[in-house]
C-alpha cells in the first residue's frame, strides 16, 4: 500500500487491489491515547456501481462528516473517491466469489457471464482535515 500525502488531500494506492463483494463498510480511524476513535464511515454495495470505476461521495454522503456542520474537522470541500476496476473471472472464480449472474446483449443473441465483483484499487480523501 502507498501512501501520498498532500497538504490536501491523502491518497491510499492498493497494489493488488482489495476483491469487494455485497454490502461494503469503510470505517476511518484516528489514533487517540487511549486507542482508537471512528472518524468518519460510508457504505456501499459494488453491484449497484457496476458501471462505475470511480465512486465518489461528497460531505453530506459521508457518516459522521454530515453531523460536522462548522466545519470544525471536516473542510466544506471534504470528499472520499474511490477507485474501483472489475475483477479477472479467474480470480473471482479461485476467491469464490463468482455469482453466475447471466447477462444477454441487446439484441438477445449472445448471453454471457457478467463478473460483478468489483476490487478497490485506490481511496482519495479530498480537501484538509482540521484534526
Amino acid at each position: 500500500m502507498d501512501i501520498d500525502r498532500t497538504s490536501y488531500s491523502v491518497v491510499l494506492s492498493l497494489e493488488k487491489g482489495i476483491p469487494l463483494c455485497g454490502d461494503i463498510k469503510i470505517e476511518f480511524f484516528t489514533k487517540e491515547m487511549l486507542g482508537k476513535e471512528s472518524l468518519c464511515s460510508f457504505w456501499f454495495n459494488p453491484f449497484f456501481h457496476s458501471e462505475v470505476d470511480k465512486l465518489e461521495l461528497k460531505r453530506n454522503e459521508i457518516d459522521k462528516v454530515i453531523k460536522d456542520k462548522n466545519y470544525k474537522i471536516f473542510d466544506i470541500a471534504f470528499s472520499v473517491s474511490c477507485y474501483l476496476s472489475q475483477m479477472e473471472e479467474e480470480k473471482e472464480n479461485d476467491l469464490g466469489l463468482s455469482n453466475g449472474i447471466k447477462s444477454k446483449s441487446l439484441n438477445n443473441s449472445k448471453e454471457s457471464s457478467v463478473g460483478l465483483v468489483k476490487k478497490l484499487d485506490q481511496l482519495n480523501f479530498d480537501s484538509s482535515i482540521n484534526k
